[in-house]
């Protein structure tokens, strides 16, 4: 692989970093049905396996690019002292960050995020333990040790800003993990997910992990400390929610509105049925369900179909990436919100990251 040059390098470093965790996605896919007696609530399975794969894929990739050792790749404890001591600092200012700027503003405001799955012990732990050990170690060998090395050999240009020294290959790595983290399709061509709050992390934390890659050529600090800022924000926002008491993460469906089926699968038709009698909506002449995906992403009003009796019905179709059926039913006038807690419900066999 010696003989690609500087921007076909790139190239090749940007599409492998994009089709690797779709490889895995598809990887998670095939495997979740059999998942969901473990986790019957979507929480943590299918991202353990994802990265699992994601992180096979990685080393895979590695061994078909240079056939050489894994060292190379950052696979060593080069400078651990240093890692360790640049670690222990991330720690702390990542914490005093995310309370700060994160978690008091939340607790303020009261604006806390829907989970969409109930905060048990099961869940809980499950979700923790994969952005503490995990998150870091499924995305820092590809994101870094992989892009980062292969550009290295050509983007040699260096950034010093005082005693820090940023390679170009840095930056492109970090462009490069900007974009990982935009989901889309491609037939038709659609972005399903973009947070400006995300990207700004990946901005700063992907420049974090590139600097003291770079400074010691080990992976030793950039998964740790990829793991830390994934598990700290999540130790603290369900904290904040176990302490606050909000309604409840997970929303039932009441007796007044029914899905079939329930759970609704991702990728597939769910049929949405609503009873007007005795609620908010009581003798409306059209209903209109108000739905979203994943936290109120995509939001549409469709009418529904009167059935007879007081109930409505709609089938609608849920995006394959939906992990997250949010909806509440509307005359136009009124709104029936479930006691202003909303109807959020977990999907099953969701793809993407």
């Amino acid at each position: 692989m010696r003989a690609f040059g500087k921007w076909s390098r790139l190239l090749a470093a940007l599409v492998l970093t994009l089709l690797l965790p779709i490889l895995a996605g598809k990887i998670a896919w095939s495997i979740g049905p059999s998942l969901s007696s473990f986790d019957p609530e979507n929480a943590f399975a299918w991202l353990w396996v994802h990265h699992l794969g994601q992180l096979l894929a990685t080393i895979g990739l590695m061994w078909l690019w240079s056939s050489g050792s894994l060292r190379h790749w950052g696979f060593n404890l080069n400078e651990a002292r240093t890692s360790l001591k640049w670690f222990g600092w991330f720690t702390l200012f990542c914490t005093l960050g995310m309370l700060v700027f994160g978690i008091v503003p939340m607790v303020l405001y009261h604006h806390f995020p829907d989970l969409s799955f109930s905060l048990n012990p099961r869940n809980v732990a499950g979700a923790l333990g994969f952005y503490y050990l995990l998150s870091g170690s499924g995305e820092e060998p590809l994101f870094r040790g992989f892009v980062m090395t292969v550009l290295l050999v050509c983007w040699t240009r260096e950034l010093n800003v005082g005693k820090l020294v940023m390679p170009a290959a840095g930056l492109w790595a970090t462009l490069i993990f900007m974009l990982a983290h935009i989901n889309f399709t491609l037939f038709p061509f659609r972005i399903t997910h973009f947070s400006p709050q995300q990207q700004l992390f990946c901005i700063g934390l992907g420049l974090y992990y590139a600097l003291v890659f770079y400074r010691t050529r080990s992976l030793l600090c950039p998964v740790l400390a990829h793991g830390f800022s994934n598990g700290i924000i999540w130790t603290l926002i369900y904290a904040a929610i176990a302490l606050a008491n909000p309604h409840a993460a997970h929303t039932s469906l009441s007796a007044e509105a029914t899905l079939n089926p329930d759970p609704p699968v991702s990728g597939q038709e769910v049929a949405v049925a609503y009873r007007v009698a005795g609620g908010p909506l009581a003798g409306a002449a059209q209903v209109s369900l108000h739905y979203g995906f994943d936290g109120w992403r995509q939001t549409t009003d469709t009418r529904m179909s009167a059935a007879g009796d007081g109930k409505w019905n709609l089938t609608l179709k849920l995006p394959v990436d939906a992990r997250q059926l949010d909806f509440v039913f509307t005359d136009g006038t009124r709104w029936d919100n479930n006691g202003g807690r909303d109807w959020h419900i977990r999907t099953r066999n969701a793809r993407g990251p």
